[in-house]
């Protein structure tokens, strides 16, 4: 199994996302790409596995329901 990050830049905020799109995706952002994917790394912190992982990506991708509501 794999998964895919994309990495893109809008202005000065880089995005590093899994998933298809924000709203059905994970996410991480800041100013650098060592930043977003820090950030990336603690919206996933709480799934163990890629399995859990894939499977909350693909039941959002489904349903179209966010994965990790915003704090």
């Amino acid at each position: 199994m794999s998964l895919k990050v994309e990495i893109t830049q809008d202005g000065s905020q880089v995005c590093c996302l899994l998933g298809d799109s924000l709203m059905t995706g994970i996410a991480g952002f800041g100013d650098t790409v060592n930043e977003a994917l820090h950030s990336l790394a603690r919206e996933t912190a709480e799934y163990d596995t890629i399995e859990t992982l894939e499977a909350a990506l693909k039941r959002s991708a489904e349903t179209g329901e966010i994965v990790r509501p915003q704090p």
